[in-house]
């Protein structure tokens, strides 16, 4: 399978290791255009994502949300649960997590965490 392009993290509650997570797993092809001199043309990317969501309210809408928009658009996807650690442990260190207006964005933020292996590091997983 192909490494993650980011990872996406949602919820309100800090982030632990142990947390119980949801796990949202997708290919999808994108398509976007690139203007070459004068001409414009469309490039398709395959990108797997992965978006981490805990079980508050936050987490469980965007989870919700990741779900609906696969199935709309007929994009395969996977879901699975279990703990934050091992999850984590399964993805490439140098892939870019992200969080935005929510709780772990700003736990991220507060301390620099922008790759899986910052963030393996500072919760201590191996």
């Amino acid at each position: 399978m192909n490494p993650p392009c980011e990872v996406l993290l949602f919820g309100d509650a800090d982030v632990q290791a142990d947390e119980p997570v949801c796990v949202i797993d997708y290919t999808h092809v994108w398509r976007y255009p690139v203007v070459e001199g004068m001409r414009i043309r469309v490039v398709e990317e395959e990108r797997r994502c992965v978006v981490i969501c805990d079980f508050t309210e936050c987490g469980l809408y965007v989870g919700g949300n990741m779900i609906r928009w696969c199935r709309e658009r007929g994009v395969q996807y996977t879901v699975r649960e279990g703990r934050l650690a091992e999850f984590l442990r399964e993805l490439p260190d140098d892939v870019p997590v992200k969080a935005w207006n929510n709780g772990k964005a700003i736990w991220l933020m507060g301390r620099g965490i922008k790759t899986v292996g910052e963030l393996k590091r500072a919760l201590g997983i191996n």
